[in-house]
C-alpha cells in the first residue's frame, strides 16, 4: 500500500486567510494610530514654549511606540495565519502508521496499535468561555492512549482535513478488531456526522 499525504483543504486555507487578513487589518489600524500619535507628539513637542515643561508630552511618544509595537505584532500574526498556519498541518497515512504533523509537533499512531475510531461533538469556545460553534470530530485511539482528533467540516465549522477521504483510506488498513463507531460508517455514506 502506498503512502498518502493529506494537506489542509481549500476551505481551511480560505478560513485561515480570512482570519489572518482580519488580524493584519486590525494591526494596520494600530500602526496608523501609532503614526498619528507620533506625528502629534512631534508637533506638540515643537510647539512648546521656552520654560514650558516637556514632561507633559513624554507620554505621547510612549503611546505611539506602544501602538506601533502592537500593530506590528498583529500584522505579523495575521500574515503567519494567512500564509502558513494551514500549510504547516499535514496528515500522512503510511503502510504501517498514521502521522499528524502540526508545525513542529508530530503524533504517530501505528496502525496495528489502533483500537478505536469514535465520533463525538465538541464546542468551539468563545473568548468569554461560553460555548460557541458546535463541531464534530473523529478520534483515532491506540491502546496506550495516544490519539489523533480529526475535526470535520460541517455546518458553520471548518475542519483542516477532508476527514471523509481519510476515513475511506484508513478503515481498510486497520486491524479487524478495531472498534468503529457506527456514526463513522453513516458519515462515510451520507457525508454528515450526527
Amino acid at each position: 500500500m502506498e503512502t498518502i499525504t493529506y494537506t489542509a483543504t481549500q476551505s481551511a486555507k480560505t478560513f485561515n486567510a480570512l482570519f489572518g487578513g482580519f488580524f493584519a487589518a486590525i494591526g494596520s489600524l494600530f500602526l496608523c494610530c501609532g503614526l498619528g500619535v507620533g506625528i502629534l507628539a512631534l508637533a506638540s513637542f515643537s510647539n512648546t514654549t521656552q520654560g514650558q515643561s516637556a514632561e507633559s508630552f513624554a507620554v505621547m511618544p510612549l503611546l505611539a511606540c506602544g501602538f506601533v509595537a502592537l500593530g506590528g505584532l498583529l500584522v505579523a500574526v495575521g500574515i503567519w495565519a494567512a500564509i502558513f498556519a494551514a500549510r504547516s498541518q499535514q496528515l500522512r497515512l503510511t503502510p504501517d502508521a498514521l502521522i499528524e504533523k502540526d508545525g513542529g509537533r508530530s503524533t504517530t499512531l501505528r496502525l496495528a496499535d489502533i483500537i478505536r475510531l469514535s465520533g463525538d461533538q465538541g464546542w468551539q469556545t468563545t473568548r468569554s468561555g461560553a460555548p460557541g460553534v458546535p463541531y464534530w470530530y473523529v478520534r483515532v485511539e491506540t491502546a496506550s492512549g495516544e490519539r489523533i482528533q480529526l475535526e470535520i467540516t460541517q455546518g458553520n465549522y471548518t475542519g483542516t482535513f477532508d476527514v471523509q477521504k481519510v476515513m475511506r483510506d484508513l478503515l481498510p488498513r486497520l486491524p479487524a478488531t478495531t472498534e468503529v463507531d457506527p456514526r463513522i460508517h453513516n458519515y462515510l455514506a451520507t457525508g454528515k456526522m450526527a
